[in-house]
């Protein structure tokens, strides 16, 4: 008899414990990222729940933020850092990096570096980014990126749709000596032919065609924040859009 009531004890504590954990799931249901269900997803290390992706039983992670790609700006050329400490807690990002001649001399040797520097884009939920470069230490360098809002009257966070973000990425992340990181300036955002690529290894990217010093490249950018170019794209490897 004794046994069975500790069997029911167990049985009790255990039952409470599983609603604690729904209860709490469902109050902070929010503060999960959102993984495609079919993609294999490894849990980062993370020394801090409150800001990191939580997996769950069948290894994703629930479907509840709403996750958009934010333009930043950090001080000070440390984007590589932020990426580090964003990648400790799973939390999407993006630096375009290139590779580049270092040193003078006998001591001249190629590096992966930064492309665009003080600047990083990060995929993540605005009200929690807000919430962790706040609070967060180390993260402090990460600034919104604003703009004018529609009626002129105030400023804006720039977001990038997901489209239009991987879009650049698919040019900003290949090893290619015709891809060439723009300065952005104004005469980028001046309106020119739309064309896709439909051959070769740029295949389904996305741009508009821009003279640049008497040359035609493809330009891929991001309004007012990034421009990446591919040089050399044969007229019959474009589809007008």
């Amino acid at each position: 008899m004794q046994l069975k009531n500790d069997y029911s004890s167990r049985t009790i504590a255990r039952l409470i414990h599983e609603m604690l954990l729904e209860a709490s799931a469902i109050l902070m249901n929010d503060s999960y990222i959102t993984y495609n269900q079919s993609r294999e997803f490894t849990p980062p290390k993370c020394d801090d729940p409150k800001f990191c992706a939580t997996p769950t039983e069948d290894g994703v992670t629930s479907p509840s933020l709403t996750l958009e790609w934010f333009p930043m700006r950090v001080t000070y050329q440390r984007e590589l850092k932020m990426k580090g400490l964003l990648d400790e807690l799973g939390i999407e990002n993006f630096v375009p990096m290139h590779y580049e001649i270092l040193g003078n001399g006998n001591n001249r040797k190629m590096a992966l570096v930064p492309a665009i520097h003080n600047l990083i884009f990060v995929r993540y939920e605005q009200e929690r980014l807000s919430q962790l470069k706040m609070n967060r230490q180390g993260l402090e360098p990460l600034r919104y990126i604003m703009r004018p809002n529609a009626n002129g009257q105030g400023q804006e966070i720039i977001r990038v749709p997901d489209r239009q973000m991987e879009n650049f990425m698919r040019v900003a992340s290949v090893e290619d000596e015709r891809v060439k990181f723009l300065k952005y300036e104004d005469y980028l955002a001046q309106p020119g032919k739309r064309v896709r690529v439909t051959t070769g290894h740029f295949a389904g990217v996305e741009g508009v065609i821009k003279r640049i010093q008497s040359n035609k490249y493809v330009v891929v950018q991001i309004d007012g924040v990034a421009a990446v170019a591919i040089a050399y794209v044969p007229k019959q490897s474009l589809q007008a859009i």
